[in-house]
């Protein structure tokens, strides 16, 4: 599977496709249970995972930039949340239903399991003059003698606002 890894990433280079990279991406997931109304078992999962930067969607509605100087604190219910420790690692949380949250954490390491590229968002979130610039990398799954398929994406940093 090796050889077709690289082949993929010489064909794009040779194509001036996005750049493809050669990963081992590992995904743990889990559920948590929360029948708090302030989410307690939500949070602590972010702190948990020791986010450096990310966004929430809270119960009002609004979408937070964040970084680990503002202190990743409670403002409501969290739907969903992206966050990345600034290195390997990306935590994807979800409201699921009633009091459940999936977790999912994708950690890369040096390896050959899939392919990954690069790729930026650029989003106006509500309360902002400026656009902004989400970085990504999104995750392909390479099976031979079938279709490659994305199977995880996660948020990387923030970038440089947008020009307009």
């Amino acid at each position: 599977m090796s050889a077709l890894l690289t082949q993929s990433c010489e064909l794009t280079k040779s194509l001036n496709l996005p750049t493809l990279y050669q990963v081992a991406l590992e995904i743990t997931s889990y559920t948590i249970a929360d029948p708090s109304s302030d989410g307690a078992e939500v949070f602590r999962a972010i702190h948990d995972f020791c986010p450096r930067s990310g966004w929430i969607w809270d119960d009002a509605h609004s979408v937070r930039l964040v970084t680990k100087a503002d202190g990743f604190e409670a403002k409501g219910r969290i739907f969903k949340a992206e966050l990345s420790d600034g290195e390997n690692r990306g935590a994807v949380i979800r409201h699921l239903d009633g009091d459940n949250w999936t977790v999912s954490i994708l950690t890369e390491a040096e390896g050959t399991t899939h392919l990954a590229e690069d790729f930026e968002q650029i989003t106006t979130l509500k309360g902002d003059r400026e656009t902004s610039r989400l970085h990504y990398r999104r995750y392909w799954l390479v099976v031979p003698g079938e279709a490659s398929q994305v199977v995880a994406a996660r948020f990387v940093k923030f970038g440089p606002p947008a020009s307009r």
